[in-house]
């Protein structure tokens, strides 16, 4: 197999992986075992994909966590401040083009998912208690 990492990436996500990079250890959590030629892929590919979930991913990730919870801050009646939102989707923007839309998108739909685990609101409405969650094709993504 000879994907880029970021569609590594991308499948390893759609089988519900959570990543964990530090120095030169790669972990991966999923589900269910892998499919050989995708555990080929990741070997093979290993020190790229350190490489893909190294700072700016560390800066998206934390950049979509602040917009989910001003999402919820205002499906809660609070007032949040118009300029502090505009930045914020600018800095998201920057951080877009800096990581790749494709790597991008992966990183949203990662962190939704855990801000869901964490707060048990969406990141997305603000609502709770979602029966059946938001999806990329819910966005038309």
């Amino acid at each position: 197999m000879n994907s880029s990492p970021a569609l590594l990436i991308a499948r390893l996500t759609e089988l519900g992986a959570r990543f964990t990079a530090a120095g030169d250890r790669l972990r991966i959590e999923v589900p269910r075992a892998l499919p050989s030629d995708l555990l080929a892929g990741v070997r093979e590919r290993k020190g790229d994909l350190l490489l893909l979930l190294a700072t700016p991913t560390i800066t998206l990730r934390a950049a979509y966590r602040r917009w989910f919870e001003l999402t919820v801050l205002e499906a809660d009646g609070q007032h949040i401040d118009p300029a502090e939102s505009r930045a914020l989707h600018q800095y998201i923007v920057k951080l877009t083009d800096e990581a790749g839309p494709l790597w991008a998108d992966t990183v949203f739909w990662d962190e939704l998912q855990r801000f869901r685990w964490d707060t048990t609101r969406c990141g997305i409405c603000g609502g709770l208690g979602h029966d059946i969650p938001h999806s990329p094709g819910d966005l038309g993504g």
